[in-house]
């Protein structure tokens, strides 16, 4: 899906290289750039039998759906995708909104961090896609990034402390990830180096 169909909204969030909305169907779409740092450009280099290896070629631009695919040179520079987009592993950026499909439920908000998102369905559950180098989609796993949504962990079976929780609040710092309770309980979890988790309070999921 390349626009949104809907003319109302229920929740919008921007970062500094990617911004998510959700529409009045419960569907969720992002754009912007899709890469660390931003950096949407290539360079490669060429092998000649008598001349031996070029110099560096470019920097080139990117187009939405790929650099060079596959890179035709013998040593090819692409720039490293972190999934923030969450529209799988195709696109390096997208001007325009793209609808990201795989998530469970009527999503009611959406919260943006530096290369990660959160959402919130109607049933009170988390859902994250991204960077996950700091731990910051909680889903329980060491996969660094998450090109497609993920829950966050609210099963028992893999010590989900959201398992039994209905979350009605989310919020995406830089690299880690805030959700509230039903009660008025907070959760945090990702990256802590700057005390961000707030350890007396709950442990992360």
């Amino acid at each position: 899906v390349l626009l949104m169909p809907s003319s109302t909204f229920l929740s919008a969030s921007a970062a500094r290289y990617h911004a998510a909305a959700v529409d009045s169907e419960g569907n969720v779409y992002s754009w912007g750039v899709n890469t660390y740092n931003g950096v949407v450009t290539y360079t490669y280099r060429t092998y000649d039998d008598q001349l031996g290896l070029s110099a560096s070629q470019g920097p080139f631009d990117c187009a939405e759906a790929g650099c060079l695919s596959p890179c035709p040179y013998i040593e090819c520079n692409l720039p490293t995708t972190v999934g923030r987009l969450g529209l799988g592993t195709i696109f390096y950026l997208s001007h325009t909104p793209r609808r990201v499909m795989g998530i469970t439920g009527f999503v009611t908000s959406v919260s943006c961090g530096i290369s990660h998102c959160l959402a919130l369905t109607r049933e009170g559950k988390v859902w994250a896609w991204g960077d996950n180098s700091k731990g910051q989609l909680g889903n329980g796993l060491a996969v660094e990034v998450r090109h497609s949504p993920v829950p966050v962990s609210f099963t028992m079976a893999n010590g989900g402390a959201l398992a039994r929780v209905v979350i009605i609040a989310i919020a995406a710092g830089a690299d880690h990830s805030m959700a509230l309770g039903s009660l008025g309980e907070i959760y945090v979890w990702g990256n802590n180096a700057n005390g961000q988790i707030g350890d007396g309070i709950v442990r992360a999921p």
